[in-house]
């Protein structure tokens, strides 16, 4: 049996990588971005500890995620990295926030909902999307390297994976 497997992602280990950040931004290329991460982060400062890293690339954070993100929290994170104009996001923390960032991330550039995509009905596109950095803060699900992101619809009952 033969097989190939491919995730194009970059994995770096070590204590403190956010401090390499604004390294990470200009790799992409990387102008005003949201920062996308769970409220205990804004309330031990972790989050702050990244803006000022970022040295002003970051111009917003979105914390509005519950458990297991809803297609409002995407629609919702979209909306505002639409609002700031945003050309990248930085994921920070769990599963969670990684999922609700790559879904927002999918669709920033494009419409303002995600529910087509989550259903299938439509590819997501190049053109649409913008490019996401992760920082994985939790063990687990292994988000932050793949482009699967799994969303609750809460008004339709269902929770399933997109990508």
């Amino acid at each position: 049996m033969n097989w190939n497997f491919l995730l194009p992602v970059e994995l770096v280990f070590g204590s403190g990588p956010r401090h390499e950040i604004k390294s990470y931004i200009e790799k992409i290329g990387g102008t005003r971005g949201v920062l996308v991460c769970g409220k205990s982060f804004l309330r031990n400062g972790t989050a702050d500890a990244f803006l000022q890293a970022a040295d002003g690339a970051l111009v917003s954070v979105f914390s509005d995620i519950r458990p297991n993100p809803t297609t409002e929290n995407v629609n919702a994170c979209a909306a505002e990295m639409r609002r700031v104009e945003a050309d990248f996001a930085v994921a920070l923390g769990g599963g969670s926030p990684m999922d609700c960032c790559k879904a927002a991330c999918a669709i920033a550039r494009g419409t303002d909902n995600i529910e087509p995509y989550h259903n299938g009905d439509k590819p997501v596109t190049a053109e649409e999307a913008i490019p996401m950095i992760a920082f994985a803060t939790t063990a687990g699900t292994a988000s932050e390297v793949t482009n699967i992101s799994v969303l609750t619809n809460v008004e339709a009952g269902v929770k399933k994976p997109m990508n």
